[in-house]
């Protein structure tokens, strides 16, 4: 095989750097590093798992520190996920992950191959999960905004409207990830359909509040009203995101606001004339000329 060849060739191959001591995590724990948990599976076996998604299924780890109680983890990983697994030991682990990963020098052959660190958690079920989280905690900050505003006798009528443009913004940015996750991972054209459907639901559920919510205000004087917004929506991504749902999410998103719009258009179409959202303030009189 040429140099191009190789240069161009898919890695069929992973070599996993699983020799150092963990420091960081010693205080808190006292198993070596590569059996630690992580939402129920070990380091070693979630950076197997990871890779089985890029179709790699030959892995050469190395070890050090305590490396047969290490070494001794792995043969299951093996038989569970159906991979082979080969060590090598590295000699001078202490001296850091280039050490660890020249031990393996002859062993990884002339094609090329992914290096990884036992870990480096790059899983995109966890990404989508912390990504619900803080979409959520956002959501929570951005709602006390105006409240520390109208505290500080700060609000202005642009504050609102920029606040309302942000907010726009920021749901574009989280749908749009959401279905680019889901068409990154899957290719379904669904995702597509469904996140633009979602967006757009999104969008007319913020331009139809403000006349829905001033013909509530008139009719019921105050009182509570049933109303479906951003807290929703945002609840439901992180909810979605956090059970790595990703399709169903925007599916639900894009039905629940676009049946929230309908019905919006069908309480206000039903009012009488005189409370009716859209009628004008102050009506021009007409006067018949001479």
């Amino acid at each position: 095989m040429s140099n191009t060849d190789l240069a161009n060739a898919a890695p069929q191959m992973a070599l996993i750097l699983a020799a150092g001591l963990g420091s960081r995590l010693r205080p808190q724990i006292k198993t070596p590093k590569p059996l630690t948990k992580v939402l129920g599976l070990t380091l070693a076996e979630r950076v197997v798992c990871t890779l089985l998604d890029a179709d790699i299924r030959r892995f050469l780890v190395t070890l050090g520190h305590e490396a047969e109680t290490v070494r001794a983890h792995f043969p299951d990983i093996a038989r569970r996920r159906g991979v082979t697994i080969d060590f090598v030991g590295a000699e001078d682990w202490e001296r850091g992950n280039g050490a660890s990963a020249l031990a393996a020098k002859g062993r990884t052959g002339e094609a090329p191959f992914f290096l990884v660190m036992v870990d480096h958690l790059f899983d995109p079920t966890i990404a989508l999960a912390l990504g619900g989280a803080l979409a959520q905690l956002a959501s929570i900050i951005d709602g006390c905004d105006g409240e520390i505003a109208r505290l500080k006798h700060s609000q202005s009528e642009f504050g609102g409207w920029f606040d309302a443009v942000l907010d726009r913004h920021a749901d574009a940015i989280l749908l749009f990830g959401l279905m680019w996750h889901e068409f990154a991972a899957t290719g379904t054209n669904l995702s597509v359909v469904l996140g633009f459907a979602a967006i757009v639901g999104s969008f007319l559920n913020s331009y139809t509040a403000d006349k829905y919510d001033g013909l509530m205000a008139q009719r019921l004087h105050g009182a509570s009203y049933f109303r479906l917004g951003r807290d929703v929506r945002v609840f439901v991504i992180f909810l979605g995101a956090l059970l790595n749902l990703p399709l169903v999410t925007l599916g639900v998103v894009a039905l629940v606001m676009n049946v929230e719009v309908v019905r919006r258009i069908i309480v206000c179409a039903s009012v009488e004339p005189e409370q009716h959202p859209f009628r004008p303030q102050h009506p021009l009189t007409r006067v018949k000329l001479p």
